[in-house]
């Protein structure tokens, strides 16, 4: 029997294994494209259920944080609550700087808070350089424009700038020789409207003009005005003896010197003054330098300041609040938390 064999061109050969070797390779590049694509979303899916997790974790440290920045808040306030002296000086409880922490730890371990409470009534309030009270208001308050420039000569300060918050304080428009009205402002690259009225924060300073933040808050070489200003007061003007900075208590008077201060901060480094009277018990005060002070001091405080900083984990939270201490409770005036 006769074999007959079939005979196939080489070209068919050579371009049926090329087709095949170009479909093996679009298998591949699917296949890769595939497993790319599979690879991609389970790496995202990981990714995403990573930052959940993550975000979920953080959402639970800023509410424990929130919780404890309250409760330091809380304990804070009773502490001055229960302060029964009558006279308020950084020997009271209050002025603990370790206050906070030991107070804290019995509600958490693994958080760290930290605060301190400090006195308004130790600064100069710049609320009452302009009376905004009574019939005739926007006038001037001589005495408050005396401390104020007192001060600003004593930290070696250019005193334009007061003018300028006169201005932005009283109720025309207009400008003093060295301050700036309504004009001035509304004439900036980015205008704003003048304050005309009193400050609410120490911040807003910064919209005065030649209120600088190296001014206010000072630098690594030189404390800034912040340490020594506040707008929270009884509206006496009235600065505690006991816890005064020495630049606030040599802008009391023309006559307080840096002798007279440095006695004053000696005497009250060993014992707190429990009145004002016992001011004369300080060898420099005379008795008519103790009269022109006698309207500006007090040894008693009623607002106080409450900064502190709870964290926990990834979250992190401060707190500034002033509380206003008056008949034996403590209401909040000011609060800011973030």
């Amino acid at each position: 029997m006769d074999r007959k064999f079939l005979s196939v061109p080489a070209g068919s050969c050579r371009r049926a294994c090329s087709n095949a070797s170009r479909q093996s390779g679009v298998a591949l590049v699917v296949v890769l494209l595939v497993t790319a694509l599979l690879v991609s979303l389970v790496t995202h899916f990981t990714y995403g259920s990573r930052v959940e997790l993550a975000l979920s974790g953080h959402a639970l440290d800023a509410l424990r944080v929130h919780g404890l920045l309250l409760s330091a808040y809380r304990l804070g306030t009773q502490v001055l609550v229960h302060d029964d002296n009558d006279y308020d000086a950084p020997t009271d409880l209050w002025g603990r700087s370790d206050l906070l922490p030991l107070g804290m730890s019995m509600l958490s371990e693994s958080a760290r808070v930290s605060g301190q409470i400090t006195d308004e009534s130790s600064k100069l309030d710049v609320n009452l350089l302009v009376d905004d009270r009574g019939k005739e208001t926007g006038l001037l308050q001589k005495d408050m424009l005396e401390r104020l420039t007192r001060l600003f000569d004593y930290l070696e300060l250019d005193t334009g700038p007061i003018d300028s918050l006169m201005d932005w304080m009283d109720p025309d428009d207009l400008p003093r020789s060295g301050g700036a009205e309504s004009s001035y402002y509304e004439g900036l690259s980015t205008p704003y409207a003048c304050g005309n009225g009193r400050l609410e924060t120490l911040n807003q300073l910064l919209l005065v003009r030649g209120w600088t933040r190296e001014m206010l808050f000072g630098t690594e070489k030189k404390p800034g005005l912040a340490a020594f200003l506040t707008v929270h007061s009884d509206r006496r003007g009235k600065v505690n003896i006991n816890t005064a900075p020495k630049e606030v208590l040599i802008s009391l008077d023309e006559r307080m010197d840096e002798q007279t201060v440095g006695e004053i901060l000696a005497y009250r480094a060993s014992e707190p003054f429990e009145k004002t009277a016992d001011l004369k018990e300080v060898p420099a005060i005379d008795q008519t330098l103790y009269s022109r002070l006698l309207g500006k001091i007090t040894a008693e405080s009623s607002y106080f300041a409450l900064r502190m900083t709870a964290e926990q984990g990834t979250a992190r939270m401060r707190l500034h609040a002033v509380v206003r201490r008056t008949g034996g409770k403590v209401e909040p005036v000011y609060w800011r938390a973030g």
